[in-house]
């Protein structure tokens, strides 16, 4: 049975609601892809806002762009004096550079977290573009030198990959893989403040360039021996995030089979710093609620 995307948006709206009243923190729900119109969101309902406490991001995702990472990252340190990612699920690539960034990462059994280098789009010898990561880009000079001993002809080995991979292709993903590495060392500091410039270009380096595939599924005990800092949440906490992205699903299941488009959903929740000092018209213990989601649905 097929649910109406403004009930699914009622029940995602409630649920984040009771989340974030029930930590009397403010609380902010990406569901999808992390790009540029996500961090706009975002920015609209905290820009101008009060410092709070906390902030809460409860965060499923498979990827987006390390610049909509960090500036997401950026935008929510200047909101809030500690920052905890959740993550009931997943969060992988830029997913998992947004996480370095947290001063408390919690996570479940279940958890995932992915490599960060880089992908972009590239043609497979005059063929249809399909997706390329950096790592396959150096694999193939590993392949050279490992299978066909070929380490001192450097420049056949690249004019090999160039017939296909276009230059300007490889040239985006060194860019893109520079700039990972740049927006990991600055976030990492925040989530393990007391590791030193080798400690944080070591997990910088291990996360761009050791995994085989794009794909690999990072543990979150692969991660904490890594030295991210991580807790694994308690029963009650996790159950409370799976409500919440549970509805999220829900949503973006619904607008899907309606037709629209959703590529990310996000809800924030802002809480008053101190129930001392409530939002004007409002009562001191509830949440002031402002919904960043918009559904239309044709008739």
């Amino acid at each position: 049975m097929s649910v109406d995307p403004r009930d699914a948006a009622e029940e995602l709206t409630s649920a984040v609601h009771a989340f974030s009243l029930k930590r009397r923190r403010s609380a902010v729900v990406v569901h999808g892809l992390i790009d540029g119109a996500m961090s706009d969101q975002i920015a609209e309902r905290l820009q101008g806002g009060a410092p709070a406490t906390a902030i809460d991001v409860i965060l499923t995702t498979q990827g987006g762009t390390a610049t909509a990472a960090l500036r997401t990252m950026r935008l929510l340190r200047n909101a809030a004096d500690v920052v905890t990612v959740l993550v009931p699920r997943r969060a992988r690539s830029a997913g998992t550079l947004f996480c370095l960034g947290a001063d408390e990462l919690v996570v479940s059994a279940t958890t995932e977290f992915g490599p960060l280098d880089p992908i972009t789009a590239g043609s497979a010898g005059g063929g249809p573009t399909t997706a390329i990561s950096a790592s396959d880009v150096r694999g193939f000079v590993l392949l050279a030198s490992d299978w066909f001993r070929v380490s001192a002809r450097e420049a056949e080995v690249l004019a090999l990959i160039s017939q296909h991979v276009s230059p300007i292709a490889l040239a985006q993903i060194y860019r893109s893989e520079s700039l990972v590495r740049r927006v990991a060392r600055e976030l990492i500091p925040r989530n393990a403040p007391t590791a030193t410039r080798a400690e944080v270009d070591a997990l910088t380096e291990h996360l761009v360039t050791s995994y085989e595939s794009h794909d690999y599924p990072i543990t979150p005990d692969e991660l904490r021996a890594l030295g991210v800092n991580l807790r694994y949440g308690g029963h009650d906490e996790i159950a409370s995030t799976h409500q919440v992205t549970n509805a999220a699903r829900r949503l973006f299941d619904a607008a899907a089979y309606a037709g629209t488009e959703l590529p990310t959903i996000v809800e924030v929740c802002v809480t008053p710093t101190s129930a001392a000092q409530p939002l004007p018209g409002r009562d001191s213990a509830l949440p002031h609620h402002a919904p960043l989601i918009e559904c239309e649905v044709s008739s």
